[in-house]
């Protein structure tokens, strides 16, 4: 594949997603020699959805450039003999493939809908009897707890004393000195 091909993807790929997302060179087939690229890997963060990918994925794949269009997992392992990541593609299906369990680090305090509830209303007494310094707080966690949809996928986050989103899944693991991603593997077809 030559760079025309990545320049097409990203152009194609920031007209629909607008976040932020990174483009890698599949270059390994045996995780241990590094070959000339032959397809690319495009990941759009860790934590969009599967159907979000699936979206993005049938829009390259329906495209006028003659793409094929796949969600895989990628493993990359940091070779030092070529002092680059050897990128290949797992064997796993598409149907395989599911998201990994999201980890919060040490300073993040996870709570789930009825915790977060039970915080909210733990913050309204302190309001009602008088403290209104939690007040910008508990508006934010409000806020968080009307955005949350999916309780399957999403629990309320504590960090730095603001509430926020935890994504329970993300696209991205890392094990021992290997990174996957889940993410979408285009080839020309």
């Amino acid at each position: 594949m030559t760079g025309d091909y990545k320049i097409i993807l990203r152009d194609i790929v920031e007209l629909f997603y607008h976040s932020p997302f990174k483009i890698f060179n599949v270059n390994s087939v045996d995780r241990e020699t590094l070959v000339r690229p032959f397809g690319y890997f495009i990941s759009l963060g860790i934590t969009t959805s599967m159907e979000s990918l699936k979206n993005i994925r049938d829009i390259i794949g329906k495209s006028d450039y003659g793409f094929e269009a796949k969600i895989v997992e990628l493993e990359s392992i940091k070779s030092e003999e070529y002092g680059d990541f050897l990128n290949v593609i797992t064997n796993k299906t598409e149907e395989e493939i599911t998201k990994y369990p999201s980890i919060p680090p040490e300073n993040i305090k996870v709570y789930t809908k009825e915790e977060a509830q039970k915080l909210y209303d733990e913050m309204t007494e302190k309001i009602d009897s008088g403290d209104y310094s939690i007040s910008p707080i508990r508006q934010k966690l409000s806020e968080v707890l009307k955005k949350i949809e999916n309780w399957d996928e999403h629990n309320v986050q504590i960090k730095d004393g603001q509430p926020g989103i935890f994504h329970k899944y993300i696209n991205y693991q890392k094990i021992d000195e290997s990174e996957f991603r889940i993410g979408i593997y285009v080839t020309k077809i």
